[in-house]
């Protein structure tokens, strides 16, 4: 059963690199408007397009191994290599647990990534503000007076030669009115802001006093926030995605085993929705409040999941046949 484990180490490979090459054109979808916005130097999108590159990187391995399993027994149950080794007496649920190297491999890769390199666990705020350093500077050199925005926290950076740069941003919840600061620092959960050596104004208008402050420290409190943070470290959602492996990867083929499925209709639907409904779930869980022990379900839903499916569908195959053959008869 080597060659079963060899194959499904190739098609996991492959599988990956179409899963990694679909989001890094996603990320670069996304990311093209701030690219081609002559107001956002290329700088600014840095952490953005790491935080997208290891979310690509994580649902690549994630996917790439339960699909990689679920098409090597596919392939070996379309050349009889399953139905032989039935034959000799190997059962089915021994060809599943032969492929075990491959979703351990798979998963001690997304445990690594995760805990080396916790880009997904970052709270919004220092996320935000990672973004707005590095527009700040790219004002730095800069040869004349030039705005730099930072896209998603809607603030812009006044660059000048001779003098340091200003932010400018509209005041939290009026149209009216804006602020100009020397530095502004943001919460990690993005419901306050401080600012220094800060000039608040209002626009003149007819009936209505004309705001004009300046301060040398302020805070601004109440924002509504954007995005949430993670509740689960880097390892914890590592070791999760781990065990999602070996769940989704043994569970996949084991059902393609034990029912015979080679149809490349069943065989890959049945290797992706196991792992991209646990990214899923791990994702709302992990932004949510319900109880973090719930994670230790996702795991075992996923080597369900494929028999639960299988099951019914050649019960119903087999109950619709024989009221075909029935109605022939009569």
């Amino acid at each position: 059963m080597g060659g079963l484990t060899r194959r499904g180490l190739a098609m996991a490979a492959a599988s990956s690199a179409v899963v990694f090459a679909l989001g890094l054109l996603a990320g670069v979808v996304r990311l093209l408007p701030w690219w081609l916005s002559p107001d956002v130097p290329f700088g600014v999108s840095t952490p953005f397009a790491l935080a997208l590159l290891a979310a690509a990187l994580e649902a690549a391995l994630v996917v790439g191994a339960p699909l990689g399993a679920a098409l090597a027994v596919g392939i070996s149950v379309e050349r009889g290599e399953i139905r032989a080794l039935a034959a000799l007496g190997v059962s089915a649920p021994r060809m599943a647990l032969s492929m075990w190297p491959l979703p351990l491999a798979f998963g001690l890769l997304v445990l690594g990534l995760d805990t080396g390199w916790d880009a997904r666990s970052t709270p919004p705020g220092v996320f935000a503000q990672a973004l707005v350093e590095e527009a700040k500077a790219s004002c730095y050199g800069s040869d004349g007076p030039q705005a730099v925005s930072v896209p998603l926290v809607n603030v812009t950076w006044v660059c000048f030669k001779q003098a340091p740069p200003r932010v400018v941003a509209p005041l939290p919840g009026s149209a009216d009115a804006w602020v100009v600061a020397r530095e502004v620092h943001l919460s990690p959960d993005l419901r306050s802001l401080a600012l220094r050596q800060l000039h608040l104004r209002s626009r003149p208008a007819e009936g209505r006093p004309t705001l004009d402050l300046r301060a040398d420290d302020g805070t601004i409190r109440g924002l509504p926030g954007w995005g949430r943070g993670t509740r689960t470290s880097g390892a914890q959602r590592g070791f999760t995605a781990m065990f999602v492996l070996l769940g989704a990867s043994l569970g996949a083929a084991f059902a393609l085993a034990r029912f015979q499925v080679a149809s490349i209709a069943a065989v890959v639907p049945l290797g992706l929705l196991s792992p991209a409904l646990a990214l899923a779930i791990l994702s709302r869980l992990d932004s949510s409040d319900l109880p973090l022990a719930l994670l230790a379900l996702v795991p075992v839903g996923c080597a369900v999941l494929p028999v639960a499916l299988i099951w019914p569908a050649r019960r119903l195959g087999r109950w619709l046949g024989r009221g075909a053959t029935a109605a022939s008869l009569c």
